[in-house]
């Protein structure tokens, strides 16, 4: 057997091995959902949003829920709430003493009466009347006639919703966000993704983390592929150490020889030496940190301005010019800069102000585009995490377009990009409410500025991936760095 058969032949039983002792992996993740779906452990409503199930009392037997209520004393409920601390299914309607978490089974078990048992304290419901038409609604009340009432459920945890006919699971809703960060409830059973209905946007809950169910190791059964194992790695160890080695010989080559490679190593990096497949040396940059700084930073999370801080980006927009940024406010920060720049035409009045985006209140961004725009007020939920998008002809929040433009911008004479302020002659407001996590600069869809949070040594600031440089505080104050990642 040649030596690189024999070598994936350990690896197979390697393989085997791994597969023996993680039994029970596939079923590692409570929800199967697609790859551009991040399980929630649930949503939570503000009060002005719903989910239409599309799901039928007259097509179900029995209906399943997991849900939280935090707040006894105002309108709470998982199908739909009508007065204090009550839910039920439409006309079927009983309270709840207290804030908690409860699962409600509800059987039907004639053609109008259901069976209700909140399996928290054990107490059951009977004769509960219900309607026979329109569909069940999430978070809210639908009427019999298919119109949805105004009895918004507030203060409300859903963690998942089953319907049944029969034995027979017709519906299994799971809390998600998709790829934009537009959070709904994802159907397993008819693969669809419900999302909001209403107005605002649900709160997203914490992700799903892996849960792995292992079994009890047998020496007996393993002793033979744990030889195996140790062999294998052996064999890899010394494969490593011929690579390291060979690596060192080639990276001594003199430059005479032909294997040199022709580029080379860009200035600041470190570099692995490769051959690519016509067997050409080349240098490969090696990336130290996970968010690409090089040696000699440190990746932050995130970073704040203590007040009158911020950061220049010495890049001034043009029409071509698309920005994003990653960011949230402080609980009642109220009206504070993000990012924004100026017109050179101004001395940096608010009606001068280009590419703009604010946060006005805990639920409204501020924004802005093109000297003769108007500031417009968008509905977002800036105390979460959200990726806002702006170029000459819309706003988008986590990939939703909330606003679009018409107007236009000079190409040239425009002031540069602030961080934590919008550009101006001189620095009035101070602004310590804002956490920063990225900031992207595009110029004709061409990536020109990628800018993390870092820090080298105690200085904090933004790395630029793009140019390799490191922009820190251009105000007074100090920048205040968040967690290392």
């Amino acid at each position: 057997m040649s030596a690189k058969h024999a070598f994936f032949s350990i690896f197979q039983k390697l393989a085997v091995f791994c597969c023996a002792i993680f039994f029970g992996f596939a079923n590692a993740f409570s929800a199967n959902l697609p790859s551009e779906y991040t399980e929630l452990e649930y949503i939570e409503s503000t009060g002005t949003q719903w989910i239409d199930t599309g799901v039928s009392e007259q097509t179900v037997t029995n209906l399943e829920i997991d849900f939280e209520t935090s707040n006894s004393t105002s309108t709470n409920g998982f199908i739909f709430v009508n007065g204090t601390s009550q839910v039920g299914v439409r006309d079927a309607r009983y309270g709840l003493s207290s804030p908690g978490r409860y699962t409600i089974t509800e059987s039907k078990n004639n053609v109008s009466v259901w069976v209700v048992k909140n399996e928290t304290n054990g107490t059951t419901f009977t004769n509960m009347q219900y309607a026979s038409s329109s569909t069940l609604a999430l978070f809210n009340l639908m009427n019999a006639t298919g119109t949805i009432g105004s009895y918004y459920c507030k203060d409300l945890k859903i963690y998942y919703f089953k319907a049944y006919n029969g034995n027979t699971l017709v519906q299994h809703l799971v809390p998600a966000k998709n790829s934009s960060g537009v959070v709904g409830m994802y159907d397993t059973v008819g693969n669809r993704f419900y999302t909001n209905q209403g107005t605002g946007e649900f709160i997203a809950g914490p992700v799903v983390g892996i849960r792995i169910a292992t079994t009890a190791y047998n020496a007996a059964r393993f002793n033979p592929v744990q030889t195996d194992l140790d062999n294998a790695v052996a064999t890899i160890r010394e494969i490593v150490t011929k690579t390291i080695n060979q690596t060192a010989a080639i990276a001594s080559l003199q430059a005479d020889k032909q294997t040199r490679p022709e580029d080379a190593c860009p200035a600041g990096k470190k570099c692995l030496l490769v051959e690519d497949n016509n067997g050409k040396p080349h240098w490969f940059p090696i990336i130290e940190n996970i968010c690409g700084v090089p040696s000699g930073y440190t990746c932050l999370d995130y970073i704040r301005s203590s007040g009158t801080a911020y950061i220049d980006t010495e890049y001034s927009p043009t029409s071509q010019t698309r920005i994003e940024l990653v960011a949230k406010v402080d609980d009642g920060a109220g009206n504070v800069n993000i990012v924004g720049s100026g017109s050179a035409e101004s001395t940096g009045a608010s009606t001068q102000a280009l590419m703009v985006i604010n946060s006005y209140t805990d639920t409204e961004a501020e924004i802005k585009f093109g000297v003769s725009g108007s500031w417009d007020r968008v509905p977002v939920s800036m105390t979460a995490k959200n990726t806002f998008s702006m170029s000459a002809t819309e706003f988008r929040v986590n990939g939703v377009v909330k606003k679009t433009f018409s107007g236009s911008i000079a190409n040239t004479g425009n002031k540069p990009f602030y961080l934590f302020q919008r550009w101006r002659p001189e620095i009035t407001s101070a602004n310590s409410r804002v956490q920063i996590y990225e900031f992207n600069i595009y110029e004709n869809d061409v990536l020109v500025r990628h800018m993390v949070p870092a820090k080298q040594g105690t200085t904090v600031g933004m790395y630029d991936t793009v140019n390799d440089r490191f922009y820190t505080n251009a105000g007074t104050g100090s920048l205040t760095a968040g967690s290392e990642i």
